[in-house]
């Protein structure tokens, strides 16, 4: 449990940073969606919805990404609501930094790689009880951004660490975990993809 407190407070700390660096450079705000995300909506055949996800950066329907560049670093937050299946509604959170390498200074962003770190919060709610199950995780994000005029496309990997979750259930606790995979009987460590298409504002 201290090795996962400890997790958590390093990524509030890289924001901390982060933010304290951007009051020092000119930002370029933007905003776009995770177009796989959408299509996890749709009615697809069971096994595509088992690990469609997985390339959809375990984001489904309605989804919305915003943030901004500041030199080397650019910092989001992401928004995703919707259905994996008849009985569970999923809302998600996420926000979180990252830090550019071979960068190339171009209107304040560059084609680039990046190394991040995430917190992501997740209800999962199952409609037919009204019960809640409320997640925490840290996450580890390496990426490429390609920047096309006021275009911006962004490829990356995701590797949560650990997880802390609690419910609505009576007389119930709080628990917490190692959380490498989402079928950790399947594969003991599975990182998960993910796309965004964002316009410079």
């Amino acid at each position: 449990m201290k090795r996962m407190v400890m997790l958590l407070a390093t990524v509030l700390l890289i924001s901390t940073t982060v933010t304290a660096q951007s009051r020092r450079t000119r930002k370029e705000w933007f905003a776009g969606v995770n177009p796989l995300s959408y299509a996890m909506a749709f009615p697809l055949k069971e096994e595509i919805k088992r690990f469609g996800p997985v390339a959809a950066g375990n984001e489904y329907g309605f989804n919305a990404v915003g943030g901004f560049h500041s030199g080397r670093w650019h910092s989001e937050a992401r928004i995703s609501l919707g259905k994996i299946h008849q009985v569970a509604f999923v809302g998600q959170l996420h926000a979180g930094t990252n830090y550019h390498f071979m960068y190339t200074s171009k209107n304040n962003t560059g084609n680039s790689f990046y190394l991040g770190g995430y917190l992501k919060y997740w209800d999962y709610s199952n409609v037919l009880t009204s019960i809640h199950f409320h997640n925490v995780s840290p996450y580890l994000a390496a990426g490429r951004q390609w920047h096309i005029k006021r275009w911006m496309i962004d490829a990356r990997l995701n590797q949560t660490i650990c997880i802390v979750s609690w419910s609505d259930i009576e007389n119930s606790g709080v628990g917490s975990s190692w959380y490498l995979s989402p079928w950790p009987g399947f594969i003991k460590v599975l990182p998960t993809a993910g796309l965004t298409i964002a316009y410079k504002i």
